[in-house]
């Protein structure tokens, strides 16, 4: 198995270890931690799309303690309990992606930027009959990008977006951004691609969602024949590709 969880990476170490020689605080450091704090007030109040539940609050990213050269983006918070960060450490896809994405790859929670497309959960109508309100899905994905996504990419400035999913991430901010990619996931699965994102350019990196990644046997048997294609593809093909975009 390809592994290279001995490498430490180049960004690694709190923000504060950039801080200029006199030992005057970092501006990169501040700006990012006072937008940051602006805009998870903002998305704590949100109710730009149908998919606010006055009742639950929105999901927001946790804010890395170092540089970011990386951003992870999911589809949506599960309805698993004890989830208050995207992927988080409690749930089955937040194991997998810190043990078939972040630990191959040297990387901790602390050196990437973990995001949901949405911040909201879906409506459980809509999350049990996504194909009967499509419409509905992809114009608040296209909201979300617009309103939340570009502000993460301005905000933390990373040079890889890995989406995690085939329709749910990848292909809905092709449509959302009317990107020049393939349109089937097979074909863009584990390539880099660089794009514009209204003006914010970034490399594209299409990955299968952490649940696939898991080889049959490993913990519960959901997606069993999904995970025997995709999961011996994501470890021995997607994970080293990405690898060459990141040391």
């Amino acid at each position: 198995m390809w592994m290279l969880a001995s490498v430490t990476p180049p960004w690694a170490g709190p923000i504060g270890n950039i801080d200029d020689p006199n030992g005057t605080p970092n501006l990169e450091e501040n700006r990012v931690k006072s937008e940051y704090e602006v805009m998870a007030q903002e998305i704590r109040y949100c109710s730009k799309c149908p998919f606010r539940d006055p009742n639950i609050e929105p999901l927001f990213p946790v804010l890395p303690a170092s540089p970011v050269f990386v951003m992870f983006v999911g589809e949506n918070p599960s309805w698993a309990e004890g989830q208050d960060t995207p992927f988080a450490e409690t749930t089955v896809s937040g194991q997998a992606l810190e043990a078939h994405y972040l630990r191959p790859l040297g990387l901790t929670r602390d050196s990437v930027w973990i995001t949901d497309l949405f911040k909201c959960r879906y409506p459980k109508s809509n999350y049990r009959a996504k194909a009967e309100h499509e419409k509905v899905i992809q114009e608040a994905a296209s909201t979300c990008a617009h309103e939340w996504l570009l502000r993460e990419i301005e905000l933390i400035r990373p040079r890889v977006l890995v989406t995690l999913s085939d329709k749910e991430v990848y292909q809905r901010l092709r449509r959302a951004f009317h990107l020049p990619v393939p349109t089937r996931f097979r074909e863009a699965a584990g390539k880099p691609y660089p794009v514009d994102l209204d003006g914010r350019k970034v490399t594209l990196f299409p990955m299968v969602h952490p649940d696939v990644s898991r080889l049959p046997g490993e913990g519960d048997q959901r997606k069993k024949d999904t995970r025997q294609i995709w999961a011996p593809l994501h470890r021995d093909g997607h994970v080293p590709a990405l690898a060459t975009l990141i040391y």
